[in-house]
């Protein structure tokens, strides 16, 4: 009830209303400003408040609507949760920019097994952590581990510096200016899938006008 005043005050103040988004990293390089502008179009006066967070704090914030839309890198959500597959991505190795290894002569994971890697904390998505496992099992090595942290700007920062690799999503390679170097990994079978997730309990007028321009994707998601 409570969005719907404030909803109806916006209106009156010449507001198309409010959303607040919390959303991990990649999903600003290409997802999110795209899904906005779409939404612009037809609702010029909307207000949008957008936090990057982790996947559980994005989780948590919706349990409290204090959000009311998240964009995350899971599988399970608990009851209550809705969720929906947006966008499929490919993983890319994060060298730095001198490292032997480039596009050209480029094989396979195995060139890397004495190089250290640098991942996100697990603590971040365990399902994607798996994932990432799963491609070095594939690969017939485990990875040496240096360094884990929380956002790709370290990651990228610690790469640059020569502490280590990593593999992040390929959506993640833009909007960072630093001496390093991408090779994405498209022959390997595992892919990243990032996710809308919304509280089927928020009352939001402007929720349903943002979710109506996600397109229907089919996925296996489950629920805790």
């Amino acid at each position: 009830m409570n969005n719907i005043l404030n909803h109806t005050k916006q209106l009156n103040d010449g507001f198309d209303g409010n959303i607040k988004f919390g959303y991990v990293g990649s999903a600003m390089q290409e997802v999110i400003p795209e899904l906005l502008l779409k939404f612009r179009e037809k609702h010029p006066n909307a207000l949008f408040s957008l936090t990057e967070m982790d996947n559980k704090k994005q989780i948590q914030a919706l349990i409290n609507q204090e959000i009311d839309i998240g964009f995350v890198r899971m599988e399970r959500v608990p009851r209550g949760i809705e969720i929906k597959a947006v966008f499929e991505d490919t993983f890319s190795l994060v060298l730095p920019a001198d490292h032997r290894i480039n596009k050209l002569n480029f094989k396979d994971l195995s060139q890397f097994k004495d190089d250290p890697f640098i991942f996100f904390d697990a603590s971040y998505s365990e399902s994607y952590h798996e994932i990432i496992m799963q491609i070095f099992d594939n690969s017939g090595f485990t990875p040496l581990v240096s360094h884990y942290t929380v956002n790709a700007s370290s990651i990228y920062r610690l790469v640059e510096n020569n502490f280590g690799v990593s593999i992040v999503p390929t959506s993640l390679k833009h909007g960072y200016n630093m001496n390093i170097k991408f090779i994405e990994l498209k022959n390997i079978s595992q892919r990243t899938t990032l996710k809308i997730v919304w509280n089927n309990m928020n009352t939001n007028p402007i929720l349903k006008a943002i979710l109506n321009l996600i397109p229907e994707t089919n996925i296996n998601i489950e629920q805790s």
